[in-house]
């Protein structure tokens, strides 16, 4: 498994060779930077570089520019959901919001009320709290998950109780990831 670090030393070996780089190139470096997962600033900045070095070809280019084209959508859909109440419907999911902010999440159904809820892990830099009835009322959300610095966030809820069985049963279980930025 690659490394941001990787990536970034990579894409800079590649420009400071002198060599052309190539489409075959340039798919050696993207295929490091998803294996790294979130990359650091630094690292896409290398990535930027050696997408406009003047020795890149236009292979090379394309390959580069669609890596960091998907990269910026896949930040820009994990920024819109911290935007909206998540609810079990989001487990699973990445969410990205900055330093301070409140994510608000709902799990509260016509089967269980939020009292029925428990908060199973909560790893990183992170408060969550129980909103109270009113609050949670006008907010139509059950939870509020603070962010009190940068990093990530491991949120999980799971519903203590059963619900009645019925021909599909809601989601009895929320877990997000929550890259937290600057």
């Amino acid at each position: 498994m690659s490394t941001s670090d990787d990536v970034e030393r990579l894409a800079g070996a590649y420009a400071a060779s002198g060599e052309p780089v190539s489409f075959y190139d340039a798919f050696e470096v993207v295929k490091h930077a998803r294996g790294a997962g979130d990359l650091a600033d630094r690292a896409l900045a290398a990535l930027v570089r050696l997408h406009d070095h003047a020795a890149t070809t236009d292979g090379g280019r394309a390959v580069l520019a669609d890596y960091l084209r998907a990269y910026t959508q896949r930040h820009v859909k994990e920024r819109a959901l911290a935007a909206r109440v998540l609810t079990a419907r989001d487990d699973g999911r990445t969410v990205r919001a900055r330093v301070g902010s409140t994510l608000l999440l709902s799990v509260a159904d016509a089967a269980l009320t939020a009292d029925a809820w428990a908060v199973a892990r909560l790893e990183g830099p992170a408060r969550l709290t129980r909103l109270s009835p009113a609050r949670a009322e006008e907010l139509q959300a059950d939870f509020g998950l603070e962010l009190t610095g940068t990093g990530r966030v491991l949120v999980e809820l799971g519903a203590k109780g059963q619900a009645p069985s019925s021909a599909r049963p809601a989601p009895r279980h929320l877990q997000l990831v929550v890259v937290i930025e600057t």
